[in-house]
């Protein structure tokens, strides 16, 4: 019954990682990248390389759970493979600081740069410079029947930009509204099967379908609140930078929450000294250690327990006894 239970679970960690890489990641590179043709907003891009990032790391937590659960080179490996899971998760780890790392330090070049602004003076300059030749030039506004103002709107901006506009930015809401739903219900699946098979792996991989909920959520929210902006006629010339600036704090929070990811890998993997809890008893193991020595010419003399990868090891310092 318990290797049944344990490769019921084994089984369904397999699935939760190959959902994550094709839907969670695959499948929402394909949405994303829809939604950032239609808009070519800084944020969705970075969130776009996101997912193009979670492609590649659910790709190394994928190999790194077949290895983890292979037995064709279990002979190579006496002690077992406890530490495959933390190396694979701090790899994970690894790539996704990279990746979020190169996306806030490109997001803060767009925040420093000039050429949004500039470029916004100069449309604005542009309707100005069109306002003037119909006010300087009095019979072409009589020509066409026309005020001054209707003749800006239509000469000042592209035909039908304005909607245009307006319609792919609510179709790229809509796309980034299903990814934000597929990685909830990723989060809680991942949730669900971790109580079932406890595993580093399911761990990172819920933390990082939590951060992609988070982030796309962000993405949707500034989006809406910029195009409102945009529509009420607001003339701010920093309108431009709300973009990048998001995407800086949201890359900062990404990077944040993987260097503690990391941090507890490189723990589990350093042979730290674990801490009382649930699953550590000291007390129950060194009176289960006197029981075993009892009769023998050996005695306790200190007892230890520290982390091996996702299970725990214990030393044990024995003396001889005073009569032996």
């Amino acid at each position: 019954m318990a290797e049944k239970g344990l490769s019921k679970g084994a089984a369904m960690e397999k699935t939760a990682v190959g959902v994550s890489f094709w839907i969670g990641g695959a499948g929402l590179v394909v949405l994303k990248g829809i939604a950032y043709a239609a808009t070519g907003s800084i944020l969705v891009r970075t969130s776009m390389f996101d997912s193009i990032g979670d492609v590649f790391s659910s790709a190394i937590m994928w190999v790194t759970q077949m290895q983890l659960n292979s037995t064709r080179d279990a002979s190579s490996y006496p002690v077992g493979k406890h530490r495959f899971a933390p190396l694979g998760v701090l790899f994970f780890c690894a790539f996704m600081f990279s990746s979020m790392s190169s996306m806030g330090l490109e997001a803060f070049q767009q925040l420093i740069v000039r050429q949004e602004v500039e470029g916004a003076v100069a449309a604005e300059a542009a309707s100005g410079a069109v306002r003037r030749l119909f006010e300087e030039r009095p019979f072409l506004r009589l020509a066409s029947g026309r005020s001054v103002d209707a003749l800006v709107a239509q000469y000042g901006v592209a035909p039908g930009a304005a909607q245009a506009e307006e319609e792919s930015g609510i179709s790229s809401t809509k796309l980034l509204a299903i990814c934000v739903v597929v990685k909830i219900l990723l989060y809680f699946y991942c949730r669900a099967v971790q109580k079932i098979q406890t595993s580093e792996i399911l761990k990172a991989l819920a933390q990082d379908h939590f951060n992609d909920s988070v982030t796309i959520a962000a993405v949707m929210c500034t989006m809406f609140l910029v195009s409102k902006a945009e529509q009420s006629g607001v003339q701010w010339p920093y309108l431009s930078k709300v973009d990048p600036a998001v995407s800086f704090l949201m890359a900062l929070w990404i990077v944040y929450g993987w260097i503690i990811q990391a941090l507890e890998q490189v723990k589990v993997l350093s042979d730290c000294r674990a801490e009382e809890g649930p699953d550590i008893d000291s007390r129950r193991l060194e009176r289960a250690a006197k029981a075993a020595l009892q009769g023998s010419p050996l005695e306790l003399r200190g007892l230890d327990v520290y982390h091996a990868g996702e299970g725990f090891r214990v030393r044990v310092d024995l003396r001889p006894t005073k009569d032996s």
